[in-house]
């Protein structure tokens, strides 16, 4: 009868751990993809900030441009409960004006077809 008592109990410290470890690893999981779509929603905010700027604005100077998608996009992030820091916004702004501009993937087109 002891042996099962040493058993039982033994159970319960194994499910005492495990149910902690498996919280805690779910919990990251988690916020990694709160983050991860925190930061894609701020992306996008950015992206919406320049072409704003750009279709509405597009006479003006690129500084003006930028200080109106600044405003804009801190404005609307705002609204939607996403924390952005000046900075951060600047950078993301600054991406989305190469986007828009450049591109961020090259295209080539080959003569070959591969088929």
């Amino acid at each position: 009868m002891e042996w099962e008592q040493l058993l039982i109990q033994v159970v319960y410290l194994l499910i005492a751990t495990f149910i902690p470890v498996v919280g805690l690893a779910l919990r990251k999981r988690i916020a990694t993809y709160n983050k991860l779509d925190e930061m894609l929603l701020k992306e996008e905010w950015a992206e919406a900030a320049v072409k704003f700027a750009e279709q509405t604005y597009g006479a003006l100077d690129g500084p003006q441009q930028l200080e109106i998608a600044l405003d804009w996009a801190s404005a609307r992030m705002k609204e939607h409960g996403l924390k952005v820091k000046t900075d951060e916004l600047r950078g993301l702004i600054e991406q989305a004006v190469y986007e828009l501009k450049e591109g961020w993937y090259s295209y080539e087109e080959y003569e070959d077809d591969i088929l």
